[in-house]
């Protein structure tokens, strides 16, 4: 017997599994976070000239850096529990940037994004769940990379690692 649903019931339940719950946490990279001046850091800047506050983001500036991470920081604010994480990067044409999330200096992994033929197209990386407690310090290091396809100034244009902020979804 095959069961069929009606397209609005399908489209209800993405609604469901895809939406921002009231557990949830937006944390954006241009306000939230605070540059982490380690040595072993170079500084980023911030895009803010996007008219949706959603599109503004970080970068680092790979003309000067090249592929030297960068690091942001926030204290997480909310209650004890386990937490699912997805940072809101932006993947690019000339390369593919590297990010890793460390919490009070644990990674929870590292990603990449996606090769993209266009200049700039949102994307989403999940990171392993962890659990989380207020003070606790989150840690994004992120950094350009250049996939070498894009001629620019005797060499290659890179990406500049930019990302747009970091959700957090209380797992119940």
């Amino acid at each position: 017997m095959k069961l069929r649903f009606p397209p609005i019931a399908l489209t209800v339940v993405l609604a469901v599994l895809f939406a921002r719950t009231e557990a949830s946490e937006w944390l954006p990279a241009t306000t939230a976070f605070q540059p982490v001046t380690e040595p072993a850091f170079v500084p980023y800047y911030s895009e803010t000239n996007e008219p949706d506050p959603a599109d503004h983001r970080v970068a680092i500036r790979t003309d000067r850096h090249g592929i030297s991470p960068s690091a942001a920081e926030v204290t997480f604010r909310g209650s004890a529990g386990q937490y699912g994480i997805v940072l809101h990067t932006i993947a690019e044409e000339d390369g593919e940037s590297p990010y890793e999330i460390l919490v009070n200096g644990r990674s929870l992994g590292r990603k990449t994004n996606p090769p993209t033929p266009q200049k700039r197209l949102r994307t989403a990386l999940t990171f392993d769940s962890t659990t989380l407690a207020a003070g606790d310090k989150i840690r994004v290091i992120f950094a350009g990379a250049s996939n070498e396809k894009i001629p620019e100034n005797r060499g290659f244009a890179h990406a500049r690692g930019r990302w747009r902020g970091l959700e957090i979804a209380k797992i119940p």
